[in-house]
């Protein structure tokens, strides 16, 4: 799954208040490394 796609679910999970999916797709942004300091804009 490509890192938008994730960011989308996680997204959408928040908004429609699904907690536990919301913490399943962080997890995989996590784990993933998507959540480096380095991917982040200054």
């Amino acid at each position: 799954m490509h890192f938008h796609d994730i960011a989308s679910a996680f997204i959408k999970s928040m908004r429609g208040s699904d907690p536990n999916t919301a913490v399943y797709w962080l997890a995989r942004m996590i784990k993933g490394g998507e959540m480096s300091s380095s991917s982040h804009a200054a």
